[in-house]
């Protein structure tokens, strides 16, 4: 279904006030951790596009066919949650330019994988990864008690499908289980941690019970098909339904935080599980879940979507050692800064990026104050970089950021040429070096913005 006719949304709109209340259905959630979520009631509305206005389209699908370069089907008992269901390939299919994903009861798998109903789930991992940026969804929900509907997106550790060691952070766009009817749950799943990373214990082999999580209930009516939209800042996380904003979190900085690393898109219908429960003697089968579009967007100018590196404040983490770029504490100029642990809020460790134009920018650490990270003039071979005062428009301070994927970044002086910022160890409290790159994790960075 790509287009109501004229007379169609009239009907729809029609048949929204005659009924008193319709179905939904969502994701994967342990009831322990579902708070009681504030709840309003909207008008359902068909809204076929937002404002578009500070975005920019990155990557769409209308599923006019189903494009295995942007999708992958799951073939596996459901892990999460004690789920009922066997996701199969062949419960996801396109049909009259939707996405449909059907849930049955009809058995399937051996032995310790036998599942007494099926499913199916779509992931864009490997795919399409994005870090920051807004999703729009278009969604029927499959609508008997049982079912979860989902739309979601979840860090790369984890693969959607098995408990995650490393859970959270995670999204969900929405999520609607069929025992509630009529209640659409957008939520942010995330950590008292740093930027809401899990806080691994290797006492007990997985993460500490810091979860935070934070969203809103809202009842609309999901008869019909509805707009679902999350937009996701470094900073913020704001959900919307048909347009009409929902819910807006904002990170603290301090134990709430918005996540900060690449995530990928699931979508999926799962049966059973902690928080949908088990399907009841109301239940039907088969039930559907249909997706007519989904589009994601990026900030306009960059910023978004892609993993851009914006003006904003930073810390810049090595790939290969874990430790951070620290500058020198000392205000003495030409000094080396180091790699180190992350400290407990050391400006030393925290970095302006500000544009000079022409996809170059300034690094200025935070402490001391007025010293700019600077690429050594000695030229080629493996030399120390140096913290300075800001010179007259030097090519040595003005640096860019090369994407090589997986929000992992080269940094490379404007002056001299042919060099990258890397370090030569895993060791705390290692020089910071410039050579030419080699190719490897020593020379990749994480720019995590604070």
């Amino acid at each position: 279904m790509k287009r109501f006719k004229f007379f169609m949304l009239f009907l729809g709109l029609g048949l929204a006030l005659l009924s008193s209340s319709l179905v939904l259905t969502s994701c994967e959630k342990e009831a322990a951790e579902i708070a009681a979520p504030i709840e309003e009631q909207i008008e359902n509305q068909e809204i076929e596009s937002r404002n578009t206005s500070g975005w920019t389209l990155k990557w769409t699908d209308d599923f006019n066919s189903f494009n295995n370069s942007r999708w992958t089907k799951i073939n596996a008992p459901g892990g999460i949650n004690n789920e009922l269901t066997y996701i199969r390939p062949n419960n996801v299919y396109t049909s009259n330019g939707q996405l449909v994903i059907k849930t049955d009861d009809d058995g399937y798998g051996s032995g310790a994988n036998y599942r007494q109903y099926t499913s199916g789930k779509v992931i864009s991992k490997g795919k399409f990864d994005m870090k920051y940026g807004r999703v729009d969804v278009r969604m029927k929900m499959a609508m008997t008690p049982g079912t979860h509907n989902a739309a979601w997106l979840l860090h790369k550790p984890c693969d959607g499908v098995n408990p995650c060691l490393s859970w959270p952070p995670e999204l969900d766009i929405i999520e609607v289980i069929g025992r509630e009817p009529g209640k659409a749950h957008q939520t942010i799943h995330t950590s008292t941690q740093y930027r809401g990373r899990c806080d691994w214990s290797p006492q007990t082999g997985q993460c500490s019970p810091n979860k935070y999580q934070n969203g809103k209930t809202t009842n609309i009516n999901t008869g019909n098909y509805n707009t679902f939209s999350i937009e996701w800042e470094p900073n913020e996380v704001r959900w919307y339904i048909n347009n009409n904003l929902r819910h807006t979190f904002t990170q603290n900085g301090v134990d709430q935080w918005s996540p900060d690393e690449f995530m990928y898109i699931i979508l999926d219908c799962t049966v059973g599980g902690d928080w949908a429960q088990s399907p009841n003697g109301s239940s039907t089968w088969p039930q559907f879940t249909y997706v007519d579009w989904i589009k994601v967007y990026e900030k306009s100018g960059g910023g978004g979507g892609g993993g851009s590196i914006s003006n904003g404040n930073y810390r810049i983490k090595n790939v290969a050692s874990g430790r951070y770029l620290t500058s020198d504490g000392s205000s003495t100029e030409w000094i080396t800064p180091y790699q180190a642990s992350l400290g407990n809020n050391w400006g030393s460790q925290k970095w302006t990026v500000n544009s000079t134009g022409n996809g170059y920018f300034t690094l200025k650490c935070h402490w001391p104050s007025n010293r700019y990270l600077t690429a050594n003039n000695n030229g080629s071979g493996t030399q120390n970089v140096y913290q300075a005062a800001l010179g007259n428009n030097w090519g040595s301070q003005k640096w860019k950021a090369v994407d090589i994927g997986n929000g992992q970044y080269r940094i490379e002086p404007s002056w001299p040429t042919n060099v990258t910022l890397t370090t030569p160890n895993n060791n705390n409290w290692s020089y910071i070096k410039q050579q030419s790159s080699q190719g490897n994790n020593r020379e990749k960075w994480i720019f995590e913005s604070i």
